[in-house]
């Protein structure tokens, strides 16, 4: 008896809609951490994750954003794959030889004075070493 019901049980497929479920579940999922986050960098790595069917018109439905940001969230995807980020924008950079001049102006004598004491110095590493300098005190008079 409990082989022919072993045999009833393994023989029934299984409904088509379990897959539909978990879809719907996982989205429903990645929309409550996408609720959650702040940041758009991390919101366009969640929307990544989307099937590649999914049109922006969908996107925008579902999640509540933008068109600008489905359209990128799309680019993105064909571009560099799932789980990416946007490229961070570069800062200001501060040129080489103002970087020196500014560094020579505050640690010249006129400007500061090195502090005295064992317990006074900074460790900098500087590529596979470590170099201890000590630590400078500033007197604008």
């Amino acid at each position: 008896m409990d082989k022919e019901r072993r045999v009833k049980l393994e023989e029934t497929p299984a409904p088509a809609n379990s897959a539909n479920e978990h879809d719907c579940e996982i989205v429903k999922q990645l929309k409550v951490k996408f609720a959650e986050i702040t940041k758009r960098c991390k919101k366009m790595l969640v929307l990544s994750v989307l099937p590649i069917s999914w049109t922006r018109a969908q996107i925008q439905k579902e999640f509540s954003v933008s068109q600008y940001m489905a359209r990128a969230v799309k680019k993105m995807v064909k571009e560099k794959g799932i789980f990416s980020t946007p490229n961070p924008k570069p800062g200001k950079t501060i040129l080489n030889y103002i970087f020196t001049i500014v560094r020579e102006f505050y640690l010249s004598e006129d400007i500061s004075r090195m502090m005295p004491g064992n317990k006074d110095c900074v460790v900098i590493e500087k590529e596979d070493r470590k170099e201890y300098v000590q630590k400078n005190c500033f007197w604008p008079t």
